[in-house]
């Protein structure tokens, strides 16, 4: 696991915050709401398990809670899951590695609008300094 935010850093729904690293993959941690980081819970190279509290978002200057004792379930836990369908549309899967995704933020270019080149249309690192380079970035 490695954070890609810090805390007090000011994040919008659907912001990476964080990777996290499975057996196969690295996966992009979003964050569910806009807020500020208010604390991290999780450490960087940590093992954790599904579910686990990894950070608390908020409004600036509010206190994160305190931690639940260990060994007894958070209450979301035992909530039953609720199905729902989202207010807004659901953004697309954007088929780039991390490192793509932050050379294209780092060039100021809109990752959404690039076509891939590489294997199964993923947007590769050439493809992101090609349109920075139309774009004149």
């Amino acid at each position: 696991m490695r954070w890609t935010a810090d805390v007090g850093a000011a994040v919008e729904k659907g912001d990476t915050i964080a990777e996290i690293e499975t057996a196969k993959t690295v996966i992009e941690l979003e964050a569910p709401e806009a807020g500020t980081l208010l604390a991290i819970t999780t450490p960087e190279d940590t093992e954790i398990k599904v579910g686990e509290l990894l950070a608390w978002i908020g409004e600036p200057g509010e206190t994160p809670p305190e931690p639940e004792p260990a060994g007894e379930p958070p209450a979301q836990a035992m909530a039953s899951p609720e199905i729902s369908v989202p207010d807004e549309p659901v953004r697309p899967r954007i088929r780039a590695t991390p490192v793509v995704i932050r050379l294209a933020i780092d060039r100021e270019v809109d990752i959404t609008t690039i076509s891939g080149t590489g294997p199964n249309g993923r947007i590769t690192r050439e493809d992101v300094e090609q349109a920075a380079r139309q774009r004149g970035t």
